[in-house]
């Protein structure tokens, strides 16, 4: 584990990972001085880069995916109270997305945030709608915002957290019953992948890689932990049933990516653990042994 410290020598100085992309590039935000807000770095070649916001002191950014043409995507405000809005940076350039016809006065409110970013240089993420709260999951491509539509719920709640090669996008949406459920759009409809079927009424999707398989987590319930999950084109499948050598007192709660190999990270329970599942929490990665 490599530390990629923040850029501010504060003491109280942070910074945070949340992107990567095959070439070892990492973007995520951090400290950059001992009195503004973070900004989005981008780390490569031994170096931790400042990407700003494109306003001035006051302002921050966070960068949530990098892509292999060196794309980046996230959000900034230009005050940490003011709306968020969802940018693109790239050779050098800051874009403002924009939103879904929606805007807001209220402080910190998210008008639009981005979340991942594909080779083709689609971005995924969630936006007001012209309509106002909740945001509507998007994809974003050559200018254009584009609304994916929901499950069915009255609120319309939908967000869209990855994208691969292939236009596929994951994320999760309100259905009729008023729960979140996790999705797969292509090509223009929305298919709801439902839960593992035990206590949990929700689920998220938060990665998918090439192959089409999704990964994300199946809950929590006020009184049931999250559960790690795979997704493999025909079913939901509880990671917990398939690891060979899951030590005792951990349960896999949190699935965020999977890589085109089937390789997976996330992270273990942290809330409403069950009594014989104690292990202090750490983030894990699952290599397909088959």
């Amino acid at each position: 584990m490599s530390d990629l410290a923040p850029i501010s020598d504060d003491p109280y100085a942070r910074s945070f990972a949340n992107g990567l992309n095959d070439a070892g590039h990492v973007v995520g935000h951090t400290s950059v001085t001992s009195t503004d807000p973070s900004h989005a770095f981008l780390h490569r070649d031994g170096s931790t880069i400042d990407l700003g916001t494109g306003y001035g002191p006051g302002s921050m950014s966070s960068a949530e995916d990098i892509n292999s043409a060196g794309q980046v995507v996230g959000v900034r405000s230009v005050a940490p109270e003011a709306p968020r809005r969802a940018v693109l940076w790239e050779n050098g350039t800051i874009r403002d997305l924009g939103t879904l016809g929606g805007r807001s006065d209220r402080p910190y409110v998210t008008e639009s945030i981005a979340y991942a970013v594909n080779d083709g240089g689609q971005v995924v993420g969630a936006a007001l709608p012209e309509s106002g709260h909740p945001l509507h999951g998007f994809v974003w491509e050559n200018g254009v915002m584009r609304d994916l539509g929901t499950l069915g719920g009255n609120a319309e709640a939908t967000e869209a957290r990855d994208i691969n090669t292939a236009g596929q996008i994951v994320g999760n949406s309100q259905t009729v019953d008023g729960h979140m459920h996790a999705f797969l759009w292509e090509e223009g409809v929305m298919r709801e992948l439902g839960t593992l079927g035990g206590k949990e009424n929700s689920s998220y999707a938060y990665g998918i890689n090439d192959r089409g398989q999704v990964v994300g987590q199946a809950g929590p319930t006020p009184t049931e932990p999250a559960r790690a999950f795979l997704w493999n084109g025909d079913e939901m499948i509880d990671l917990n049933d398939r690891v060979a050598n899951l030590p005792t007192g951990v349960l896999l709660s949190h699935a965020r990516a999977i890589s085109n190999d089937g390789t997976v990270v996330g992270s273990t329970c942290s809330y409403n653990c069950p009594s014989d599942k104690t292990a202090p929490v750490r983030a894990f990665m699952l290599v397909p042994n088959d």
